[in-house]
C-alpha cells in the first residue's frame, strides 16, 4: 500500500487526508499475469480492473478509484526484474527500460474527494 507515492507499513493510512492518493499493489511478479488473464491459474484474470468497478460503486461519492499499472521497486518483483531476461515481444529494450517495465504492476489508485 502507497500513501501520497510512499509505501505505507501495514495498512495504517491514518495520515490520510482529503485529496491524498493510496495506491494499493501487490509485489509478486505473477500478478500482471493474473490481470492480464493468460495465465494458467486457478484465479480469474482482471482481479484489479474488477475492483476498481467494485469500489467506485460503493465509495464513488466521496473517492475517485482508478485502476492503473505502477512501478513497484521492492519485494520478489524487483528481483525478478533485476534477473529476468525478458522482454515484450518484437521491442528491443535497454537494461534500465527493460527493468522498468518488469516493474510495473496492476494497481488501484484511490484519490479522496
Amino acid at each position: 500500500m502507497f500513501l501520497n507515492g510512499h509505501v505505507v507499513q501495514g495498512s495504517d493510512v491514518s495520515a490520510w487526508r482529503p485529496g491524498d492518493q493510496i495506491n494499493i499493489a501487490n509485489p509478486v511478479p505473477y500478478s500482471r499475469k493474473i490481470e492480464a488473464g493468460g495465465a494458467k491459474f486457478s484465479v480469474p484474470g482482471h482481479v484489479y480492473e474488477q475492483t476498481a468497478q467494485v469500489v467506485a460503486s460503493r465509495y464513488g461519492n466521496r473517492v475517485a478509484v482508478k485502476f492503473t499499472f505502477m512501478p513497484v521497486s521492492f519485494g520478489d518483483v524487483a528481483a525478478f526484474a533485476a534477473f529476468s531476461r525478458r522482454i515484450r515481444p518484437g521491442r528491443k529494450l535497454s537494461n534500465k527500460a527493460r527493468r522498468d517495465w518488469l516493474v510495473r504492476q496492476p494497481a488501484l489508485e484511490i484519490k479522496g474527494r
